[in-house]
């Protein structure tokens, strides 16, 4: 057997379900921002703003999602699932049943944003109004009073530990890249305090 069609075999065999926490009318429109219960919720990426939601702009992932969307794959408004005797049981809001299926293999994507505990146990200055720890331009850790001190001298974050609102984009590789220059900067000009004494 070929393995082009052992794979054709085995997509045509398989069987799957999203589960998102994404309100139904989000999920209909995913290239438009829609407000619901307070909050703002776009599917696909706006890629003027933010690269990390899905890829909505690419024409081979905005056809798989349509084709998962109009077979009725794309479960929304999920707040919680169990797990009972190898069936998965979707609830809302309500704790009201939305599906149950019977399942083989689970993926979980469950996202990169860290707690407040997290940030205290490394040290770091959290602040609560952002959801984030307090850093200064080059991803530096800082105490945010008096006025902005170094926490230690070279305590950088990079990556997903520097996503804020108003930066979504640290947790992927293009963010990652757009402040590798300035960090790199500040940890030679860091090295050299050191050299200094």
């Amino acid at each position: 057997m070929s393995h082009e069609l052992f794979l054709g075999l085995a997509l045509q065999s398989t069987d799957y379900r999203v589960l998102t926490h994404y309100p139904l009318d989000s999920v209909m429109n995913p290239s438009h921002p829609i407000f619901h219960g307070g909050r703002m919720f776009r599917v696909f990426r706006d890629l003027a703003h933010n690269l990390v939601d899905y890829q909505g702009d690419l024409p081979e992932s905005r056809y798989d999602y349509f084709r998962a969307l109009n077979a009725g794959k794309i479960i929304s408004g999920v707040k919680k699932w169990l797990i009972r005797e190898n069936h998965i049981f979707v609830f809302d809001g309500n704790d009201k049943i939305l599906d149950r299926f019977p399942f083989d293999q689970i993926f979980a994507l469950t996202g990169y944003k860290h707690i407040a505990e997290t940030f205290e146990k490394m040290g770091c200055a959290y602040d609560p109004s952002m959801s984030c720890a307090h850093f200064d331009y080059d991803g530096e850790f800082t105490i945010p009073r008096p006025i902005g001190r170094r926490i230690l001298k070279g305590y950088f974050g990079f990556g997903s530990i520097l996503e804020t609102p108003y930066n979504p984009n640290a947790i992927v590789i293009p963010g990652m890249l757009h402040r590798l220059g300035d960090l790199v900067f500040s940890i030679i000009m860091r090295a050299q305090e050191y050299v200094e004494k």
